[in-house]
């Protein structure tokens, strides 16, 4: 009996051993798995363990070869990341960081990547993307992305003005180097070309030297401009720039004075001059040299000095050293006369008084700009407030019928409905159901404004709106709106949920102005949104909170909202007030419509 009872225990406890066995066989088979991630844990000294499956990233919509961005074309390249979990938990996204000169990548929580490079930036790149569940096991996966920014032509540009010239006639200069003036970021060869030159002959070296010749037929000033053309094979090809305007100034000889010979005799004067003269100048290249010669008696008080020429053989001077030039200028600048012939125009009496009204200008110019740079809120805030006080007043245009206005009502209610119960996303909307409601009711909207059919286009906006919208403000705002409307109905448009909320409150604000409506026979919930988070979210919120204002004309209020909003959109980048400028735009147009008759 004894015997049996042992071997029942042995086999018990071999049977507990197997199992144990089995449980860890099966624990480590789910932690090594590349689907499944398993995490012990214990907090009060009993165990529990975490299992939890690994996500899927699917990089297919993201392009591997990308055109980087030039100053004149944007091939900023966005892409949606896809991360599929085998339970359908939340996905955040994110990357490593990217301190590649030249190159910008980012990845939103949603999976919204952006990828920009300019000409620094071109080469390959790898960079690792990680998708995160939110699970009580959270688990974190990540795939290299390997991409290409390709080099494209980035076009040639002015790096320096180009000075004016005084060119002696019948003489040959060489002037400048476009090479010194011109440059291109893809280090191009670049054709030059001289355009406007009908007088004088402009030669252009294979080494880009310029020279420049004028005969004596010519005495006077020309305009002329270079322009420059890279040679490249990259595309787009044949990028041209044209430089600043340069003049041109043809120095001719003042011809010397002939004696007078032959014909009747002078009769003799009572005074006798005496003329004093210095002694001659030096020769000069076109072999002339001069003297000044001063009557003592003062016979002619009109003629009282005169210029003696006469031809002379010319001698180049030595090639001087440093310190012979120093004196050479020294000298230079106590020389009494410079003769006609030879003195380097530069600006005449008249002209010397038109440069100087010019700087005048100039620099006023420049007080005045950076004036508005330091106080640019607050003029262009002065600005709206004056142009809405001139505004003139003028009678509320009804553009919608007693139905067409409970019709659209009801279309802004529904789509303002469908946002509070879509939680799919707490940030963006992308072509939701949401956002294609809004736009929907907003092409409802300007089909009855304008008397159009649903599927009309800008041309039919532009062909009625003159005919039909009287005030400009409205005009501009509808025609806003429609460029708005165009946008929202792209493919793959993100809009923030913040965004989609002030489109349901401006359509709303536009159909109970632009119809009979009195703010005594409607009720509606409505409470302003915080100003708070980044620049962008809080001109966001002040517009929504704007367009409520005008909801019940207090178009004052709403006056106060627009000029708070110029203090944080002056603070955002440059990208993103692309975001909110036609937002901005509207609502400045909206608030001088309703002063004009409210």
């Amino acid at each position: 009996m004894v015997r049996y009872e042992t071997l029942a225990v042995l086999a018990v406890f071999i049977l507990s051993l197997a199992q144990m066995y089995a449980v860890i066989v099966s624990t480590e088979d789910l932690a090594t798995s590349p689907l499944v991630h398993a995490k012990a844990a214990s907090s009060d000294g009993s165990a529990s363990l975490c299992v939890n499956r690994r996500t899927t990233i699917n990089l297919s919509d993201c392009l591997t070869s990308i055109n980087q961005s030039t100053e004149v074309l944007n091939y900023t390249h966005i892409c949606f990341i896809e991360g599929v979990h085998p339970a359908n938990h939340s996905i955040l996204f994110f990357a490593e960081s990217v301190n590649h000169p030249g190159l910008n990548l980012s990845v939103t929580e949603s999976g919204i990547m952006t990828i920009w490079a300019d000409q620094s930036g071109v080469g390959n790149h790898s960079v690792r993307i990680y998708a995160e569940d939110i699970f009580q096991c959270p688990f974190l996966n990540e795939k290299s992305f390997e991409f290409e920014i390709l080099d494209i032509n980035d076009p040639p540009f002015l790096s320096a003005n180009i000075p004016s010239f005084n060119i002696p006639v019948n003489v040959e200069i060489a002037a400048l180097n476009l090479n010194d003036y011109f440059d291109d970021p893809d280090n191009d060869p670049l054709y030059y070309q001289a355009m406007g030159a009908s007088n004088f002959e402009v030669r252009i070296r294979q080494d880009s030297l310029v020279s420049f010749f004028v005969t004596d037929d010519f005495c006077g000033v020309e305009t002329i401009y270079f322009t420059a053309t890279d040679i490249t094979d990259l595309p787009p090809h044949n990028y041209t720039v044209d430089s600043n305007m340069v003049s041109l100034n043809a120095v001719c000889p003042t011809p010397p004075e002939t004696p007078v010979t032959g014909g009747a005799p002078t009769p003799p004067s009572r005074c006798t001059p005496e003329w004093k003269c210095e002694r001659w100048s030096r020769c000069y290249p076109n072999e002339t040299q001069y003297r000044r010669c001063i009557d003592m008696n003062g016979c002619d008080p009109l003629n009282l000095e005169k210029i003696f020429w006469q031809e002379c053989e010319y001698i180049p001077d030595p090639e001087p050293d440093e310190d012979e030039l120093v004196v050479e200028e020294e000298e230079e600048e106590v020389e009494v006369f410079v003769p006609e012939r030879e003195r380097p125009v530069l600006v005449d009496e008249v002209s010397r008084g038109f440069v100087g009204a010019i700087m005048v200008v100039l620099i006023s110019l420049a007080v005045l700009l950076f004036i508005y740079v330091l106080f640019r809120k607050e003029i262009l805030g002065a600005y709206a407030r004056l142009s809405w006080w001139l505004t003139r007043k003028a009678r509320k245009e009804y553009l919608l019928s007693d139905d067409e206005k409970e019709e659209l009502l009801g279309l802004v209610s529904d789509a303002e409905r469908s946002l509070s119960l879509d939680t799919s996303s707490s940030e963006f909307k992308s072509s939701s159901k949401v956002v294609r409601d809004v736009a929907a009711a907003q092409r409802v909207y300007l089909m009855y404004v304008f008397d159009v059919r649903y599927e009309f286009t800008d041309r039919d906006v532009e062909r009625v709106s003159e005919k039909k919208i009287v005030h400009d403000s409205l005009r501009n705002v509808l025609k806003s709106l429609f460029k708005k409307l165009s946008y929202l109905e792209r493919s793959k448009v993100f809009i923030s949920r913040r965004h989609v909320s002030l489109l349901i409150e401006e359509l709303r604000q536009l159909v109970l102005n632009t119809s009979k409506y009195d703010k005594d026979d409607y009720a509606f919930v409505v409470k302003e949104t915080p100003v708070v988070g980044s620049p962008l979210d809080k001109c966001v919120a002040l517009l929504y909170n704007a367009m409520i204002a005008l909801q019940f004309r207090e178009y004052a209020a709403a006056e106060e909202k627009y000029i708070s909003l110029l203090k944080f959109y002056e603070e955002l980048p440059e990208e993103k007030k692309s975001l909110v400028y036609d937002d901005v735009s509207r609502l400045y147009h909206n608030i001088k419509y309703v002063i004009s008759w409210a």
